[in-house]
């Protein structure tokens, strides 16, 4: 299961990042990327954050190609879900505030600036307007909901505790590489 989910997220983050490839070629990459991968293939929690990140990646790059989608909604829920399963939703909602903020430049930069296309900036490959301040809110609303799990607030305070912890930080073999 866990090796099958690691294999979707690969299809669905290149598949994300490059449409145009036939799934049976994105499947056939996956299926030759995972031994170079099962180091990690093990049964570990982790393997759900890949899952989940892959699906905010995908939703980011599908509302570029398809800005009238409603799947900018699921945001929370995917948030909800993922901070439930494992602390690396925090992981989810850099990615969103990192996303959030390079749309936003070049929302800005479209709008208010002199708009250049080049190979690094292009409107095409910019969100509009309209769905960037849904992605914003979406993350937004999505951020109490992470306080509904097990730990409640504490799940912040579990995820700082680990990540300044130098015993895990030498001893979690994920983290040495």
């Amino acid at each position: 299961l866990f090796l099958a989910l690691a294999i979707f997220t690969m299809v669905a983050i290149v598949g994300s990042v490059k449409p145009s490839i036939p799934w049976r070629h994105k499947f056939l990459f996956a299926l030759l990327v995972s031994p170079i991968l099962t180091y990690f293939f093990g049964i570990r929690p982790q393997i759900i954050s890949w899952f989940f990140l892959a699906l905010p990646v995908w939703l980011v790059n599908r509302l570029k190609r398809a800005p009238e989608s409603k799947l900018v909604f699921a945001i929370p829920l995917i948030i909800l879900a993922w901070a439930n399963l494992h602390a690396g939703f925090i992981i989810g909602i850099a990615y969103l505030l990192i996303i959030i903020a390079i749309e936003g430049m070049k929302v800005f930069y479209f709008k208010y600036g002199k708009a250049i296309e080049n190979v690094f900036l292009k409107k095409s490959a910019t969100l509009t307007g309209q769905i960037w301040k849904k992605l914003l809110t979406m993350t937004i609303l999505s951020l109490p909901l992470t306080l509904i799990n097990p730990y409640g607030w504490r799940v912040y305070q579990e995820i700082w505790q680990t990540l300044t912890n130098s015993f895990a930080g030498s001893n979690i073999i994920e983290w040495l590489s």
